[in-house]
């Protein structure tokens, strides 16, 4: 199964779900800074991130967002940003 290039974003209120989440997060990530990573996931990675994401969460005040970019679109670096250049990757 293919993998495809996704943005994940999140904003968390309480510093231990922030923790979880980005651990969580940094598992699947390519790139990234802060709270938006670039992560090359199939779709069963992705559904599972996903469960895995709304178990840590608390709904009332977190937001997680997950957008399958489209491998169409051209790259636009900003400032000291550079594209990722290798082939896609996971690290066991």
């Amino acid at each position: 199964m293919s993998r495809s290039l996704h943005l994940l974003c999140y904003d968390i209120s309480d510093p231990r779900r922030l923790r979880q989440v980005f651990r969580m997060a940094r598992a699947y990530r390519v790139a990234g800074q802060k709270s938006a990573f670039e992560c090359w996931l199939t779709p069963g990675e992705r559904q599972a991130l996903l469960i895995e994401l709304e178990r840590i969460i608390d709904r009332r005040v977190d937001r997680i967002h997950c957008f399958a970019l489209d491998p169409r679109s051209r790259v636009r670096c900003f400032g000291r940003a550079r594209s990722f250049t290798g082939p896609p990757f996971l690290v066991d």
